[in-house]
């Protein structure tokens, strides 16, 4: 499962499972399918992986706790997770907020703690965390230029 799944990074991590042998991807996000994230999905089945889609705010534990009764029902067990969520809310530390810095922690770190609370039961292949240097120095659209 890819928390994240229908962003760019989901898509790539994506990508580099079905590029390595996975044969079946749940890829979880809040918003519905894109339609670059629809082709991209579209071209990974063409390859003969199966992909799952569903809708899930890891912010909110019920939600979470969905995907995983739903498991092995609607899509196979969920043998690892990877969590890329995130919600991006800039801004210099002073212009802050709770309600922003409340958006930005609920995707990242209570996601975090609601997946855990569903796989700290169960035998799982992987349980891997997406950060970023960027969640605390933030990202320059000059400095994303100059990568290749």
């Amino acid at each position: 499962m890819i928390t994240g799944g229908l962003g760019g990074l989901g898509l790539l991590t994506a990508e580099w499972l079905a590029e390595n042998g996975a044969p079946h991807l749940l890829l979880a996000g809040r918003s519905a399918p894109s339609s670059e994230a629809t082709a991209h999905i579209a071209g990974l089945e063409a390859r003969g992986v199966r992909v799952y889609v569903r809708r899930t705010d890891v912010s909110r534990a019920e939600e979470v706790a969905a995907l995983w009764a739903d498991a092995g029902r609607d899509y196979p067990a969920i043998r690892g997770v990877l969590h890329l969520a995130g919600a991006l809310d800039n801004g210099v530390l002073l212009q802050q907020n709770w309600s922003r810095f409340r958006n930005v922690l609920g995707a990242k770190v209570a996601g975090a703690w609601h997946l855990h609370n569903c796989t700290k039961n169960l035998e799982t292949d992987f349980f891997v965390l997406y950060s970023s240097v960027a969640a605390l120095l933030g990202s320059r659209p000059t400095a994303l230029a100059m990568v290749p």
